[in-house]
């Protein structure tokens, strides 16, 4: 945070390059609120951040009015993506993962801040009630992009007399990670924490290393002092393996022990997935039949699982010889029966009925993340779907242990969550959908194989298949909403994930691309798209699909 003593700016260079340390995995994966993790969750968390600051700072008591400028990506796609609103609960401080918060009540504490135009800024149970006009003092900065990251906003505070008390820019860097003006160059941005000071310095500290590969002359952080199997490539996760005889899950169990207790690993995978699991139910169990916004997207989640649930999974028989008598007869047929080659009429296909129940969570997800239901991050808001449609279907139609899979599952799959974060980005304003849902796909397809007893080898090529299918994939998101076609996208993932891991179990893990160099494709690809293409709705799909005018927004 910069005070008013502080210099104005300081000129940006190019960081030295830096060894990060091992992303948690309870980082990775975290409850957050939808249906964005970059534009939502994000934002909250670094509002309740900058609240945390002043009210430590001391200045909190002098503060009158606040005023905030959203930048790039967040002001272009910030209103479909409760942006303004996101912050609103982040300065009220609202938790996301403390279960007692009702979600449902949340727009009612933002309309109360439209309506009175002051907002109470609170963290912990210190709170300070400021003048704040929504209309007028947030702004929109569409026309502008900071350079280190597309997802920009910048939070101040000032005195009854205007003068400025104090400010902070931050950057919401994809799965609800954040980092601002001030954050050194050699601290490890991965993790998630109001207080830095409660984070392990583990997690926090990193070595700065020269071009050479070196550690630099002024590096006085400590490097991964406590983590046991420190890894930043597919290869040194494969070879790391294979020298202890670990798999991927032990290997990020073990290094979770540096920081949790079994008993508190255990806790949070549970936790996890039970949050997981309680979205899908949102989507299944919702009443109202649109999505909010004004493109009045249908609700399909419900009508989904009661046709799974009305055994109309029987199939229609086709007559034999098929005769256009019979055909006739059908009320849903489509073509002419008259015709030498003729129409097939609707059936139902049980041996691909897996599908229908992927088809069903995955979708049930997404509808409760566009409607700001809690969710997880698994790597992002708008990727969701992916890992709890494919874990829930295993662990309803295949799974024989189902503790042991959950944690096999999603610690297996955090590993290459790690990975990607690391040497590409989960941020759609810098990667386009690749880096959402081809992320998460790349992380299903690993859970997914290493469910069915795969090797490492094979695990890593499910994640490059799961990835490489991905690569150049927009974000081109029509009115700024993560509706369409973000919530088709993340069934066609989670089944791309599984074809993926049946690839891999299916031919040993042969394949001519490697995991890491499939990151490294998507590291470059990510750089050349267009940013028209990555979460501004300036292109494709949001320009193409039109809009009526006269239907009101919900």
């Amino acid at each position: 945070m910069q005070s008013r003593n502080d210099a104005a700016a300081s000129v940006s260079t190019q960081a030295p390059k830096t060894e990060h340390a091992v992303i948690s995995t309870f980082d990775l994966f975290s409850i957050g609120i939808g249906p964005s993790s970059s534009h939502t969750c994000g934002p909250l968390r670094a509002a309740r951040i900058f609240v945390n600051d002043v009210i430590e700072s001391g200045v909190h008591e002098q503060i009158h009015s606040l005023k905030i400028t959203l930048y790039g990506s967040l002001a272009l796609t910030g209103k479909g993506h409760m942006t303004d609103m996101a912050i609103c609960w982040g300065l009220q401080g609202v938790d996301p993962e403390d279960m007692s918060v009702d979600v449902a009540t949340l727009p009612a504490k933002f309309d109360s801040v439209v309506d009175t135009k002051h907002i109470e800024i609170r963290s912990g149970d210190i709170a300070k009630v400021v003048k704040f006009d929504i209309e007028n003092d947030i702004n929109w900065r569409m026309d502008k992009a900071l350079p280190r990251h597309p997802n920009a906003m910048q939070l101040s505070v000032f005195s009854d007399n205007g003068d400025l008390l104090a400010t902070n820019t931050f950057y919401s860097i994809g799965g609800g990670f954040v980092v601002h003006d001030n954050t050194e160059i050699t601290e490890n941005v991965f993790y998630k924490s109001i207080k830095k000071d409660t984070v392990d310095k583990s997690r926090r500290e990193v070595q700065v290393l020269n071009d050479d590969g070196g550690v630099a002359s002024n590096a006085v952080t400590q490097p991964h002092k406590d983590v046991p199997y420190p890894f930043h490539t597919g290869d040194e996760l494969l070879a790391l393996c294979q020298k202890h005889n670990l798999t991927i899950a032990q290997i990020v169990y073990n290094n979770e022990l540096t920081w949790y207790t079994p008993e508190e690993i255990d806790a949070k995978l549970s936790s996890i997935w039970k949050a997981m699991d309680d979205s899908i139910l949102t989507g299944i169990s919702a009443s109202d039949e649109y999505l909010p916004g004004p493109m009045k997207v249908k609700k399909r989640g419900k009508m989904l699982y009661n046709r799974l649930q009305s055994g109309l999974y029987r199939g229609i028989p086709s007559p034999s010889p098929v005769n256009s008598t019979s055909l006739a007869q059908h009320s849903k047929l489509h073509g002419d029966v008259t015709h030498p080659l003729p129409p097939i009429p609707p059936r139902r296909n049980n041996e691909v009925k897996s599908i229908d129940f992927i088809m069903c969570y995955a979708i049930a997800v997404m509808e409760a993340n566009a409607c700001a239901s809690r969710l997880v991050t698994s790597p992002t808001m708008g990727s969701a779907g992916v890992l709890p449609s494919v874990l829930k279907y295993y662990l309803e139609f295949l799974s024989h242990d189902q503790h042991n899979d959950i944690r096999q599952f999603l610690l297996t799959s955090a590993a290459v969550g790690m990975l990607i974060r690391r040497g590409a980005t989960i941020s759609a304003a810098e990667g386009g959908c690749m880096a959402e849902i081809g992320s998460a796909t790349s992380m299903a397809a690993a859970g997914f194989t290493a469910l069915n007893g795969g090797s490492t080898k094979e695990i890593l090529q499910a994640a490059e298949c799961g990835i490489e299918h991905f690569l150049g994939v927009t974000c081109d998101i029509p009115h700024g909403l993560v509706q369409v076609p973000c919530i088709e996208r993340n069934y066609l993932g989670a089944v791309k994930a599984i074809c993926a891991a049946q690839l891999a179990l299916s031919t040993g893990g042969d394949h001519v691309v490697s995991f890491d160099e499939s990151i490294k494709a998507m590291r470059e690809t990510a750089a050349l798209m267009s940013t028209q293409l990555k979460e501004t709705s300036l292109a494709g799909l949001a320009t193409s699909v039109k809009i009526p005018v006269s239907v009101p927004e919900c």
